[in-house]
């Protein structure tokens, strides 16, 4: 009635009816999909393998039984048995996928790593960057791991239900993405996005400077341009190891001259919501109307 996947962290599966069950190598199964142009195949069911089938196309792939993995699939439909699915807020793939960038990339960190719900709050940091959203409706607090977003995104999800150990999201088309449950804590940071500091409109084509950048920053432990703006002048320049580059132009600014430096990702993320940035010594803020950006700035 289904088709599953389940990694021990993450289960997602989707209504499919046949007539059998069997257990195939998911990588193999898949790029036979994606690197096939037709439209539709047909699955057929022998004894030790399944066929896939189409125009032109006759695949074979061997079948595997394993007790383990039956036996923990089954424990995650028993963990959707009587859940209550309760809508998610019309914002929640916006908030998650936009705070994801900013958790921390090390896996080791069970929270940090996470994007944080509690209430109307969704909010992740690396202890360096704060990315932090409102969501339109409360939800309870949760988890999530930014790396498994990406993924879960993609599934669009309209509505969520917990159980004791797994959080489930589905989508329209019945398709169900359960994340095992994590427990923690998450520190405070709302304190740190109330400052005051020079608001500045950043020109648009720094984008552009920007990401040619990033050329000369990829594989960097700390990743970072400086941004020098006077004489109603706006220079953006990296120096690496691999090379370096200078990016000058116009900006409608004619005060003391301010120079910062920053990690160009951030930047990047932060100019497709806004261009106006609030600089204060250590660290730069960008808001919206419902999402807002900081980020540490490094020393010159």
């Amino acid at each position: 009635t289904e088709i599953v996947t389940y990694n021990d962290r993450i289960s997602i599966q989707h209504p499919l009816k046949t007539d059998f069950s069997a257990f195939i190598k998911a990588e193999t199964f898949s790029n036979v999909l994606a690197k096939s142009s037709v439209s539709q195949v047909a699955l057929i069911r022998t004894e030790n393998d399944l066929k896939i089938k189409a125009k032109g196309i006759n695949v074979t792939l061997p079948t595997v039984m394993d007790d383990e993995i039956i036996s923990r699939i089954k424990t995650v439909g028993v963990s959707l048995e009587g859940i209550e699915w309760k809508k998610l807020p019309e914002n929640f793939v916006e908030c998650i996928n936009l705070c994801s960038f900013a958790a921390s990339k090390s896996e080791s960190d069970s929270t940090m790593s996470c994007v944080h719900i509690s209430d109307t709050l969704c909010i992740a940091s690396d202890n360096n960057r704060i990315a932090k959203a409102e969501l339109d409706t409360t939800m309870e607090p949760m988890f999530i791991k930014a790396s498994e977003i990406k993924s879960l995104v993609g599934v669009k999800p309209t509505s969520w239900g917990g159980s004791k150990s797994w959080l489930h999201f589905k989508n329209e088309a019945g398709c169900i993405f359960s994340l095992r449950r994590i427990d923690g804590s998450y520190p405070d940071f709302l304190q740190h996005f109330e400052f005051e500091g020079s608001r500045i409109n950043l020109p648009k084509d720094l984008t552009e400077g920007t990401d040619l950048a990033t050329i000369f920053t990829e594989g960097t432990e700390q990743p970072s341009i400086t941004v020098t703006i006077q004489d109603s002048k706006c220079l953006l320049s990296v120096k690496s190891e691999s090379g370096g580059i200078k990016f000058l132009t116009a900006i409608d600014y004619t005060g003391k001259k301010l120079q910062f430096t920053i990690n160009p990702d951030f930047l990047i993320e932060m100019m497709k919501y806004t261009t106006t940035i609030v600089l204060t010594e250590g660290k730069a803020k960008l808001e919206t109307e419902n999402f807002s950006l900081l980020t540490s700035l490094y020393g010159e």
